[in-house]
């Protein structure tokens, strides 16, 4: 039985009140008394000979980008689950298993089927069929495939671009990653703009503007520059636009590094908690230049009393073991003498000084910031909060110092 909370208003628009009501009981009985399937072959025929009524184009037609005895598995395992705001839950491991390993060895030649199923009228179809799109279709497999591309068949990006413009609110926010990372690995980024850009849901284009540059590098660079400079645009779409270069990263030229640096370099001023993040993560990665003016930024900050919780918690992936950024060991150890004025500067809130001792407990273990946490943490004059942060990074900081 299908659970999910979003009703097949098509379904109900095209199809008499008794159709339905048959169709749903024939459904529930398949569900309910089809045994599992065993063989893909078997998969598609008790699809075909369910009693539902299927899109015509997906049986009868000769569309080179649908697989139909692939799209008769998906179904079969689609039919075997139950929903909850749909997503697929108490699903009948075996056909799951099945269409998963089949959906896998496809790859980006299964987007043509995946294209019918989600555009479905059938609501378990349709919602596994966002759930597998999105959990095959990894970021990691787009990468792997990127090393070695074999481009997906034109007309299945172009039926992905189509169903991502037409999908409700939902369904398109949760297919704009793979719809953008399919787009761009095989060039169609001009399609995809187009389609994007007067997307209807704001959620789809928001996640759209966040993957844009992974695959797509300077290519869609222009409009992501405009929305993030545009006033009038939703801010949530410009704080995409902002954070779309981090997952170029690492950089691929010296060309992509100075366009990109020096665009997001304008907005490292901002305080605004929406924008201020995005240029403080990057600048980092960006080099020497940049890291300096990322410095000045974070003292400026400490003496207007302007560091915010959002600007501050961009300064954990600097100059940490765990980091790799392009900051010198001057610029690294310029930051640590910052972290330690801050905190223990009484004319800051004692918001501030506990977040700057998590940052001084990130950085990499050494006497000196172990006695500065120490003291702040035996201090009877340090606030509180401020005491309780300095005692939490005090003792993983003298355990690591005291391992050879």
């Amino acid at each position: 039985m299908h659970t999910s909370k979003r009703p097949p208003l098509s379904a109900l628009l095209t199809l008499s009140i008794s159709c339905v009501c048959a169709l749903a009981l024939m459904a529930c009985d398949r569900q309910k008394d089809a045994p599992p399937a065993q063989t893909p072959d078997k998969q598609q025929e008790d699809a075909k000979n369910s009693g539902r009524v299927f899109e015509e184009i997906a049986w009868q037609s000769e569309r080179p980008e649908v697989d139909k005895t692939l799209l008769g598995i998906l179904d079969a395992a689609a039919q075997g689950c139950v929903y909850e705001s749909g997503r697929p839950t108490d699903c009948d491991q075996e056909r799951s298993d099945i269409a998963i390993k089949a959906l896998e060895a496809k790859g980006l030649d299964a987007l043509g089927t995946w294209t019918i199923a989600l555009s479905s009228t059938d609501p378990s179809l349709h919602d596994y069929a966002v759930w597998s799109i999105d959990k095959v279709l990894s970021d990691e497999y787009f990468e792997a495939i990127e090393q070695a591309p074999e481009p997906a068949k034109e007309q299945a990006v172009a039926r992905l671009l189509e169903v991502f413009a037409r999908a409700d609110a939902f369904t398109s926010a949760r297919i704009a990653r793979v719809t953008t990372h399919a787009a761009m690995i095989n060039e169609k980024d001009a399609e995809w703009l187009e389609v994007t850009a007067k997307h209807p849901h704001r959620e789809a284009r928001v996640q759209a503007y966040r993957a844009a540059m992974k695959f797509g590098r300077l290519r869609p660079l222009d409009h992501l520059i405009a929305i993030s400079h545009d006033k009038q645009q939703d801010r949530l779409l410009r704080q995409a636009a902002l954070r779309a270069p981090l997952g170029m990263l690492p950089w691929k030229s010296s060309d992509e590094q100075e366009e990109v640096c020096s665009w997001i370099a304008d907005f490292l001023p901002t305080k605004d908690s929406m924008f201020e993040e995005w240029p403080a993560r990057l600048m980092p990665h960006c080099g020497e230049s940049h890291i300096d003016a990322l410095l000045d930024q974070t003292q400026a900050r400490f003496d207007s009393g302007a560091f915010s919780p959002t600007f501050g918690e961009t300064l954990m992936s600097f100059c940490t073991p765990k980091t790799v950024t392009q900051a010198s060991p001057k610029q690294c150890e310029r930051l640590s003498h910052l972290l330690v004025d801050a905190a223990t500067a009484k004319s800051l809130d004692e918001t501030t000084r506990a977040q700057v001792v998590r940052l001084l407990g990130a950085r990499t273990p050494d006497e000196q910031t172990l006695r500065v946490l120490e003291k702040l943490a035996k201090e009877t004059s340090t606030p509180e909060s401020v005491r309780e942060a300095a005692r939490q990074e005090a003792l993983p900081m003298r355990e690591k110092l005291a391992t050879p």
